[in-house]
Formats: C-alpha cells, sequence, structure tokens
C-alpha cells in the first residue's frame, strides 16, 4: 500500500508524528509537500511525489495534516476507493462522500 501524507510544513510537525507510527505498518510511505526544500526532505527519508494530482491518484490512503484547500482543486474521480484520513477537516463535502473511508476530525460524514 501506498501512503500520502501532506503537510505545510514538516518541522516539529504532527504529521511526521503519524507517519513515523505508520513506518512499521508499510515500508510505501510517500511525502508531497510543495513548501518544504529538497534538502529538507531528503532528511526525512521518505519518497517524494512531484505533485499533489500525482499523489493522490497513486496513493490508496491519504492523509491530510494541513489547511491548505489546493486538494480540493482535483476532480471528483480520484477520490473514489481512497481510505482519507482528513486531520483538518479540508476535503470538500462531496469529494469526502465519495471516499472509500473518509475520517475527519470534527465531522462525520454520513453516505
Amino acid at each position: 500500500r501506498r501512503v500520502l501524507f501532506r503537510s505545510s510544513d514538516l518541522r516539529n510537525s504532527i504529521a511526521l508524528e503519524n507517519v513515523n507510527e505508520l513506518k512499521g505498518l508499510t515500508k510505501n510511505i510517500y511525502l508531497y509537500d510543495p513548501i518544504v526544500s529538497a534538502e529538507e526532505k531528503k532528511k526525512l527519508k521518505f519518497k517524494n511525489f512531484s505533485s499533489l494530482a500525482d499523489g493522490v491518484n497513486k496513493a490508496k490512503i491519504i492523509m491530510i495534516f494541513t489547511e491548505r484547500n489546493e486538494i480540493n482543486d482535483l476532480p471528483d474521480e480520484v477520490f473514489k476507493d481512497k481510505i482519507v484520513l482528513d486531520g483538518r477537516g479540508v476535503l470538500d463535502l462531496n469529494k469526502a462522500k465519495l471516499c472509500s473511508h473518509y475520517f475527519s476530525v470534527g465531522r462525520n460524514i454520513q453516505k
């Protein structure tokens, strides 16, 4: 399984804490973050996606740890059959309903 995580700043990030918990479960953890420098990404030792669209298309599980809204610019169909853990409640509700499983802090989505 591929797991994509997204955060606007990884230094002292809760995203890293969560992803470090997943390391024992899968070797395929990928990062997408346009803000973190290439040098910082190398220190993290995770594989990187070059774009958010590429990451979401290839990942089976998506973890969102940022309030940036760019994920909602992606086409609805890319969310079908995805498991999404939305730590900020930013995913558009119509997109969330397309996911095979959607979990969010402070939101209860009924299909």
